[in-house]
């Protein structure tokens, strides 16, 4: 049974919120805990480039919230409007988007507690392997599948 276009965007619709719901908070608590970062005794004592990392880290993980917040806030404000078909398309550049800002804040994180751990050199080791671990499994197994798709 072919489904119509209104319940294709339902069903569209109805995925994407349940993703966001998945991803929203993970983000909420690595923006919190950027937030208190900056309100410790410890955090005086960061040199420049932990300074730096940091708020790429924070910058990044509050455009993430952003990003997220925005398909539920477009769904209220064009509520009943019909422009479901264009809240999906936007959703989705928006939750990509989100996800490559959520990409480096979590390797940004990882730098900065492995640096304060270790050393430099092994912060930019571990924190370049979490980012292009993330971007394996995040862009690289679904680009590699859809390629793979064409071919056959």
């Amino acid at each position: 049974m072919q489904e119509t276009e209104d319940e294709r965007l339902q069903r569209e619709h109805e995925q994407l919120f349940h993703e966001l719901r998945s991803i929203i908070p993970g983000v909420e608590v690595l923006f919190a805990f950027m937030l208190t970062v900056a309100f410790t005794e410890r955090f005086e004592r960061l040199t420049d480039v932990q300074r730096s990392v940091y708020y790429a880290t924070f910058l990044c993980a509050g455009v993430a919230i952003l990003l997220l917040l925005a398909p539920a806030s477009f769904h209220r404000v064009r509520f009943r409007q019909d422009d479901k078909e264009v809240m999906l398309r936007l959703a989705n550049v928006e939750a990509i988007a989100a996800l490559v800002l959520i990409s480096i804040a979590v390797a940004g994180t990882v730098f900065l507690i492995t640096d304060l751990m270790f050393s430099s050199a092994a912060a930019m080791l571990v924190s370049a392997l979490m980012w292009v671990g993330t971007g394996a499994l995040w862009w690289g197994v679904p680009l590699t599948r859809e390629a793979a798709e064409r071919v056959d």
